[in-house]
């Protein structure tokens, strides 16, 4: 009891005291309260950031295979039907195995038999396999597309990528710095159906 009377006695005795405790406990909830906001605002417009879309002049529309169970897949066959594309490319890697063959099944064949049974015609889908991985995907993906157009001697005005939701900034990057400069890369985020519920 004495030591809680003395510290009484303390703060009475000493007015600056008490403001400069009342003054740093304050100072330091508004810190909290403020970096708290910053969290929250974060947190709520991060997806808007990273799924971005950004159309160019393209003739080949890119699929990544990996969304192929995705409901932003009939997005995809919407986007090729309506546009002016040449060619929708489906690009992904083995299911289950991570070597380096190609016979497994793939998510290049899954996204490209749905996307027929969506309405895009066969003859305009050209499926490229990469081996399974569990690294750098989007960038074997970016470099499988850039040796393809090599070797098929296609001519390119441009690449769209339909990818999923907040992976759209990153496929974006990726493809551009792979395919360089001459080839103009837009992207395409398709709605992700576990943030659009909010």
């Amino acid at each position: 009891m004495d030591s809680d009377t003395g510290w009484r006695a303390q703060l009475s005795s000493s007015p600056a005291r008490v403001r400069q405790i009342f003054t740093a406990r304050w100072r330091f909830t508004l810190s909290c309260l403020v970096m708290l906001s910053l969290v929250f605002a974060f947190v709520l417009t991060i997806n808007d950031f990273l799924a971005i879309t950004r159309h160019v002049d393209a003739n080949i529309l890119l699929v990544e295979g990996w969304i192929s169970y995705s409901s932003s897949l009939s997005e995809a066959a919407e986007e090729f039907n309506r546009g002016h594309y040449e060619r929708l490319v489906t690009v992904g890697e083995s299911f289950g195995r991570h070597d380096e063959t190609l016979d497994a099944e793939n998510s290049a064949d899954v996204a490209a038999t749905l996307l027929r049974e969506l309405g895009v015609d066969r003859d305009r889908i050209v499926v490229l396999r990469i081996p399974g991985l569990t690294v750098h995907r989007t960038f074997a993906s970016a470099l499988t597309l850039k040796n393809w157009l090599a070797k098929s001697n296609t001519r390119v005005t441009g690449v769209n990528v339909f990818t999923l939701g907040a992976h759209a900034r990153k496929s974006l990057l990726v493809f551009e710095r792979v395919l360089g400069p001459g080839i103009r890369v837009g992207v395409i985020a398709g709605t992700d159906s576990s943030v659009s519920a909010q």
